[in-house]
């Protein structure tokens, strides 16, 4: 009887999806105790493929993830231990010197083996351990899966907010996580700005020296602001040759200043990277609040201030 309700409650702790560091941490509440006294989970690095359990390819790379022992009063999950499961099964120090009898069960599902556990059986019937490792062993897989679908998701999403050429948002994740960094700086009462860049003379660049080196030049500008403004703030390209910033705690008093920075960095830049030209950059900025938080607006608003700063500097070369 207490193991069919042993059982019932494992299914029901482990009935839903989760992920393989969910599923560990719960491990301490769902081992059953008088079957299992210790227990260690071993993962390898990727999932093996294997069609012959007689010639199954051990690798050499493994993680034990999970050690519990009832004895030590020790249970550690998401552990970051690494050792070759061909010289050894389990990591110096793991049920070292500790008596009993063990039993060894792949974690794995259909052809694929996710890694092992080890047990030290103190089941009354070696049938009721071998149940509940073969529970583990499926919810394990299962659990790896979903975790690796979860990873695969977060970086598509991350590819498809990113610049190709430059590495820092483009404009679909500029707009999301720019707005996001608005919202949060207003909530805590904080005053921020939106930044517009167009660069000078890119199609000057272009034509001069050709497309290679335009695109260097735009690698370049990406780099000089992200060093400018900090990496704490949201920065991103809109294409071509214009930039957009968000930057929280901040004011317009203190622009003229980020100017001059972003000025001198990119001079530095371009001679650190022995450029034929001085890449440049246009800037203007508006503030937000919590009357002014739409981030496009901002930027359109943000747009006419550097068409200012252009158009000075137009007048400067002539003058």
């Amino acid at each position: 009887m207490q193991f069919q309700n042993d059982i019932y409650f494992l299914m029901d702790s482990i009935q839903s999806e989760m992920t393989l560091k969910n599923l560990f941490e719960k491990f301490s509440y769902i081992i059953p105790k008088k079957a299992i006294s210790a227990l260690a989970v071993c993962m390898y690095e990727d999932p093996v493929l294997y069609t012959n359990p007689n010639q199954f390819d051990k690798p050499y790379r493994a993680k034990l993830t999970v050690y519990y022992n009832q004895h030590e009063e020790k249970f550690v999950p998401d552990m970051d231990l690494f050792f070759n499961p061909r010289i050894s099964l389990l990591p110096d120090g793991i049920f070292d010197d500790e008596p009993g009898n063990y039993m060894i069960h792949p974690v794995f599902n259909g052809n694929k083996q996710y890694g092992y556990m080890i047990s030290k059986i103190t089941a009354p019937s070696y049938i009721i351990a071998i149940i509940y490792l073969k529970v583990f062993s499926n919810v394990i897989s299962q659990s790896y899966k979903y975790t690796k679908q979860l990873e695969a998701h977060a970086l598509l999403d991350e590819q498809s907010k990113t610049d190709i050429l430059t590495g820092i948002f483009n404009r679909r994740g500029l707009i999301e996580e720019g707005q996001k960094l608005i919202n949060s700086a207003i909530e805590d009462n904080q005053r921020g700005i939106i930044c517009f860049g167009d660069m000078d003379k890119l199609k000057y660049i272009n034509d001069t020296f050709g497309h290679e080196m335009g695109d260097k030049a735009i690698k370049g500008m990406a780099i000089v602001l992200q060093e400018s403004i900090g990496k704490d703030k949201v920065i991103g390209r809109l294409g071509g040759d214009k930039f957009v910033f968000v930057m929280d705690n901040y004011s317009l008093n203190d622009f003229d200043n980020l100017k001059e920075t972003v000025n001198e960095n990119c001079k530095k830049y371009s001679k650190e990277n022995s450029f034929p030209f001085e890449i440049q950059i246009s800037l203007g900025a508006v503030k937000f609040s919590e009357n002014h938080k739409n981030l496009s607006r901002l930027i359109t608003k943000a747009d006419k201030e550097q068409y200012k700063d252009k158009q000075n500097k137009n007048v400067q070369r002539k003058s």
